[in-house]
């Protein structure tokens, strides 16, 4: 069990490394999510929910976008930019809060699932209430502590963690009450457990996180950097380093809650029957992947998220799917894992920075070749109503990883290498893709040689 925990700190490490390098926002949070929820159903040494751990992996992706509306960097300016003084110290603390809140949801939402999943504790009335409570408690949460904001009028929360952008984490806050109070009140130990360990290891890891940056960000008194030559140099990501560092605690909790609350959750022989049946099981995921694909249109002409379209993706990504997939849609889980990982990563890589951003020579080719392979994912997802295993890991581990370097090492940065030095011009680029690279070397050795 103790390596399932490292396993996943590992997966989450570079899944949330790669989220802030790619995606950023809830949508990015989904490929952490997933493989968190991946690796929980192999580590239980459950057959019904190792046999189903696309409906994990489904259920940890929309989980783990809960947390992705809060604002965090201008919290982190207030760590860096402060030597310990009042605002550091309200940075370090405004982080730990919403790391708390972010993995906490993540931690109680995905334990639901397998409580779904095991035809467990709750009804399905229940378990469409608890999907469902965010609809209500965020805008609550961010009305009750997140408000009044009005910085122009020097209004502004009486806990407030950034410089003059409006937070939401109120409404997590609420949210992650709510779930463990209502597991209290049905006895259920198993989710009040994964939810709190949730919550402690999203705290400590952005607590170590941001104080790994905040030593990394510039040199001690005596002049020498962190890293040494390597933070001098400009080869090591701070931010970076935080990202992975929440990612491998939080995730990492997470797995060791699994593994303390195990015992409560008893033993299961058969995945609970699917609740969704016939026309309904198919039509309500196509629905619900049309307006998932709605609003992410909506976001790229609007081309700025406003609040009502961050509270409507939140709604359509994470409660929506939620919902369906603790009904027992099996394809909305599949399609989480293959259709919209794609497509997210597909529209903001190709359509805004191999685009606009930063052209990149061969754009339409890379768009036409990533749609294909979307389509052909899509309509096998809809054939089988599941997902290859190995088509999963492709897509988070291949694909998210080819675009990266395609990122990070774009042809026009060639350019600049022979007059200053591939070093100079790339930088931590190397790092970065060396540890993106290695983590996954290391987690697909360690997951086939223990499945």
């Amino acid at each position: 069990m103790a390596f399932w925990v490292i396993i996943t700190a590992i997966a989450v490490s570079y899944g949330w490394g790669m989220r802030g390098t790619l995606l950023g926002h809830g949508r990015g949070a989904m490929l952490p999510g997933a493989l968190l929820g991946l690796c929980i159903a192999f580590m239980s040494g459950i057959p019904a929910l190792e046999n189903n751990w696309i409906v994990l992996a489904g259920a940890g992706a929309a989980a783990m976008y809960y947390g992705g509306g809060m604002t965090y960097g201008e919290t982190i300016g207030l760590v860096l930019h402060n030597k310990p003084s009042a605002p550091h110290f309200n940075g370090v603390i405004g982080l730990v809060i919403k790391g708390i809140m972010w993995f906490g949801v993540a931690g109680g939402y995905l334990a639901i699932a397998i409580r779904a999943l095991g035809g467990q504790v709750y009804s399905l009335a229940e378990l469409v209430i608890l999907a469902a409570m965010p609809i209500v408690l965020w805008p609550l949460g961010v009305k009750i502590f997140n408000r009044p904001h009005k910085p122009e009028e020097g209004k502004l929360p009486k806990l407030y963690f950034s410089h003059e952008r409006a937070e939401s984490w109120g409404g997590h806050l609420l949210t992650l009450l709510a779930i463990i109070i209502y597991s209290a009140v049905k006895g259920d130990s198993f989710t009040l457990i994964m939810a709190l360990f949730g919550a402690l290891g999203g705290g400590l890891g952005w607590f170590v996180g941001i104080y790994f940056y905040y030593l990394s960000h510039s040199p001690f008194k005596n002049g020498k950097w962190l890293f040494g030559r390597l933070s001098a140099g400009g080869y090591i990501d701070g931010w970076k380093i935080m990202e992975c560092v929440l990612g491998f605690f939080g995730g990492g909790f997470i797995a060791l809650g699994f593994a303390v609350a195990k015992s409560d959750l008893g033993f299961i022989l058969l995945a609970a029957p699917s609740r969704l049946e016939g026309v309904l099981a198919t039509l309500l995921p196509v629905l619900w992947l049309l307006a998932a694909a709605a609003v992410v249109i909506k976001a790229r002409l609007q081309k700025k998220m406003g609040k009502v379209l961050t509270y409507l993706m939140q709604t359509v990504f994470a409660t929506a799917a939620l919902a369906l997939i603790y009904a027992g849609s099996e394809l909305t889980a599949a399609l989480t894992l293959g259709t919209l990982l794609m497509g997210i990563l597909i529209d903001k890589m190709c359509f805004e920075k191999f685009n606009r951003e930063t052209p990149f020579p061969g754009a339409w080719m890379i768009t036409a070749v990533s749609l294909i392979l979307m389509a052909v994912v899509t309509v096998v997802t809809f054939v089988n109503h599941s997902i290859p295993l190995w088509c999963f890991l492709a897509i988070v581990l291949g694909m998210y990883e080819l675009f990266t370097l395609a990122h990070h090492f774009h042809p026009g940065k060639w350019a600049l290498v022979k007059e200053n030095g591939a070093g100079k011009v790339f930088r931590s680029a190397f790092t970065v893709n060396g540890y993106f690279i290695l983590t996954i070397i290391i987690f697909l050795i360690c997951f086939y040689s223990v499945i």
